[in-house]
This record gives C-alpha cells, structure tokens and sequence, in this order.
C-alpha cells in the first residue's frame, strides 16, 4: 500500500536538484507572436511569393528557443571557427 505523498516524491526530488521537465523550459508562444515573426523573416528575404511554411516554421523555433543560434549565419572557414 502506498503511502500519501509517495507517488509525488520523484518530481520533488527532481525540483530538489534543480531538474525541469522540458515543456516547462519551453517559451508560450502565441500564433500571433508567430506571425509577426514569420512577416518580418518575409521581409528579411526580400518578400515575394513562397517561403510562408518556412518562414513560419523558422518563427515558431526561434520565439520558442528551440533553435538556438537559428539566426546567426554558420561560421565560414575563413574566420577561423569553421
């Protein structure tokens, strides 16, 4: 038989040593966010027809953090990093 509070005591371990389930590291983001962000990666490449699924996609990793540095162009060899 178990007893009150036992089940709970993994999560409160876990809080303990500082660990946080991932969906709760995770920004809210609302679609609106999204958009605007998606609108103006639109226009950061020059606007036009297609993109609208990659733009958003790309808004949606970089507002929630997923995409870490999304939006820093990869190092060139020429500068010593790459």
């Amino acid at each position: 038989m178990a007893v009150a509070g036992e089940a709970d005591a993994p999560a409160a371990r876990a809080e303990e040593v500082g660990l946080v389930p991932v969906a709760d590291t995770r920004q809210k983001v609302s679609s609106k966010q999204i958009a605007r962000r998606a609108y103006d990666i639109h226009l950061a490449r020059g606007g036009g027809e297609g993109g609208a699924l990659e733009d958003w996609l790309r808004a949606e990793r970089e507002l929630r953090g997923e995409a870490g540095l999304a939006t820093e162009e990869p190092p060139s060899e020429s500068d010593g990093r790459g």
